[in-house]
């Protein structure tokens, strides 16, 4: 029976040992699990600050950046209304819409039939539609898609009633009767 007392005593000294290194674990890991939280914080607080001050630098830049940039664009568009002020072509700037379609009524309603006029007509037609291609890039380029969209002709619309435009009226093929080898059969009646 003695034994069975040391043992029990054993027993009990063993529990209480476990139940100490339990609690003593459990301890350790709420004191770990706490520190690591405090110094997950202070990680997290010392990035905001960071975040913050780096925000603050950069909004600066920005608003340089941004006041820059409009300058630039301000003067870039003075120096663009000046040259159209000073434009003695006769052609409309492309960022005019209006302008653009008066033009091109006026082509298709009045024209010179010589071949020199008739050139002088598409070249024309070529650098008004070549003016707004490169607005419509600059302004894409911009990101600014609708001012993109708005500087492009509709060059398949003109191009499709040019069959009605008199000056585009096929006569047939150049004669070789003529003294001048400048004429065509766009300069003739039609055959």
């Amino acid at each position: 029976m003695q034994e069975k007392a040391q043992f029990a005593e054993i027993d009990r000294r063993l529990e209480q040992e476990r139940r100490q290194t339990e609690a003593a674990e459990v301890a350790r890991l709420k004191l770990e699990a706490k520190l690591a939280h405090e110094a997950e914080q202070a990680w997290l607080k010392a990035e905001e600050e960071r975040l913050a001050e780096e925000s603050q630098s950069m909004r600066s830049f920005l608003e340089w950046r941004n006041t820059t940039l409009a300058k630039l664009e301000a003067e870039a568009l003075a120096v663009t209304d000046w040259a159209q002020f000073l434009d003695t072509s006769g052609l409309p700037h492309p960022s005019r819409e209006g302008d653009v379609h008066i033009f091109f009524d006026t082509i298709s309603s009045t024209f010179d039939k010589s071949f020199n006029s008739l050139l002088r007509t598409l070249l024309n037609i070529h650098q008004v539609t070549a003016a707004a291609e490169e607005l419509a890039l600059g302004e894409d380029q911009k990101g600014n898609v609708k001012l993109a969209s708005k500087h492009v002709i509709d060059t398949e619309g003109i191009c499709k009633n040019w069959s009605s435009w008199p000056m585009f009226a096929w006569t047939g093929p150049p004669t070789t009767s003529s003294n001048n080898h400048m004429e065509s059969g766009l300069t003739k009646g039609r055959t």
